[in-house]
């Protein structure tokens, strides 16, 4: 093997000994062999776990490398051909959730090879599916009388516990963290105040605090009308709206 001073200058001496025999006698040559060393091969990233569509870069650890060939392999076979890149710190989107492991194989100029695989590096949670139903519904909405409507939560959570849920109810004002709220819309103008809000719900999972919304569109509708016949005419009709309902 080389020693430490041989292997600091890159080169060895090699010694070719003849033993001898009754017809010739014992001789020797030396000569000068190049060493070529072995990579180090080490990486790492600045970010190991997170929700799909995960994206993150690798780092190639040696800085003192210099004319090298490098070959990743990100252990995403569903990537086709980009599972595999040749950049010295190249960057890859996993698009399916699960547990990926990292290989990297350096191959000097001098054709020395040496390889390092970081098992189970990367963890890639999915996005839950957010998802909502109200009540009541069309053709049925509610009205400027009565315009409270209750919600219901139908998000797909992927396996993995939702711990937050976050309402707009699209009117500006009302607001709710409960998982399946009631909300009563404020009304001024009993015209005015008629037309769409478009509700939205925002879900974060406990793992990893991926986040997914989704909206919907519910109406307000204008009071219902009632008609009286006229004491003075009761072949006429006088159209009376229904302000408020009383239990």
């Amino acid at each position: 093997l080389p020693t430490a001073a041989e292997r600091a200058a890159g080169k060895m001496s090699i010694a070719l000994v003849s033993t001898g025999n009754s017809y010739c006698g014992r001789d020797s040559v030396y000569a000068e062999a190049p060493i070529y060393l072995t990579p180090v091969v080490g990486f790492s990233s600045p970010k190991l776990v997170g929700c799909l569509p995960f994206t993150t870069n690798f780092v190639d650890t040696d800085v003192t490398r210099d004319n090298v060939t490098y070959f990743w392999d990100f252990g995403d076979p569903a990537s086709g051909t980009l599972n595999n890149d040749t950049n010295r710190n190249p960057t890859h989107t996993f698009n399916a959730a699960g547990v990926y492991t990292i290989s990297l194989k350096v191959v000097s100029k001098d054709g020395c090879d040496a390889s390092y695989t970081r098992s189970q590096m990367i963890e890639v949670y999915p996005i839950p599916k957010a998802e909502f139903s109200y009540d009541p519904k069309a053709p049925d909405w509610a009205t400027v009388a009565l315009p409270k409507y209750k919600f219901k939560d139908l998000t797909d959570n992927n396996g993995f516990v939702i711990k937050s849920w976050d309402w707009d109810f699209g009117d500006g004002i009302g607001k709710s963290t409960l998982q399946n709220p009631e909300y009563l819309y404020k009304i001024i103008d009993p015209v005015g105040d008629t037309g769409w809000r478009t509700v939205t719900l925002m879900v974060v999972s406990e793992k990893g605090d991926c986040y997914n919304e989704v909206k919907h569109d519910i109406y307000i509708g204008p009071d219902l009308t009632v008609f009286i016949p006229n004491a003075f005419s009761p072949d006429e009709y006088v159209s009376y709206p229904i302000l408020k309902f009383m239990w």
